[in-house]
């Protein structure tokens, strides 16, 4: 009787197991996406553990370099500036039911990238930077 439960035990556990895995492949087949969207504790860590870029020497402008995350229907995008005006994409993160193509990583004038649904709504997130202060355009 104990051999019975757990070898029902022992497939239970195997098919849970098959069952994530077929679920990870199908949001991949259906986004289009091989990005894995980050929990707002996770982008929180990564900002708290990424190291700080040191300034361009035009970077007069206090906290220039720093990370910071912005959100927009589409989904999160985590940039930064490189000196004054250029602008670098560090992460994206599309939100549920949409997949994110990059367009422009930086160091750029705008950095962007383009979260997508499949009814066709498309949301544009661009990062510029102002004064060495990163910014989202709408």
């Amino acid at each position: 009787m104990t051999a019975r439960i757990g070898i029902w035990l022992a497939i239970a556990v195997l098919m849970a197991a098959v069952g994530l895995v077929a679920v990870r492949i199908t949001a991949w087949v259906l986004t289009g996406s091989v990005v894995q969207p980050m929990l707002g504790g996770e982008i929180k860590k990564r900002l708290a553990t990424h190291p700080a870029a040191a300034p361009s020497p035009e970077a007069s402008v206090k906290g220039a370099g720093a990370l910071r995350v912005f959100t927009s229907p589409g989904g999160r995008v985590l940039a930064r500036c490189v000196g004054q005006d250029r602008a670098v994409l560090t992460g994206w993160s599309p939100a549920i039911g949409y997949h994110g193509r990059l367009v422009q990583d930086g160091p750029a004038p705008e950095a962007a990238v383009i979260f997508s649904r499949e009814d066709g709504v498309t949301v544009r997130a661009a990062v510029r930077c102002t004064g060495g202060l990163p910014r989202l355009l709408h």
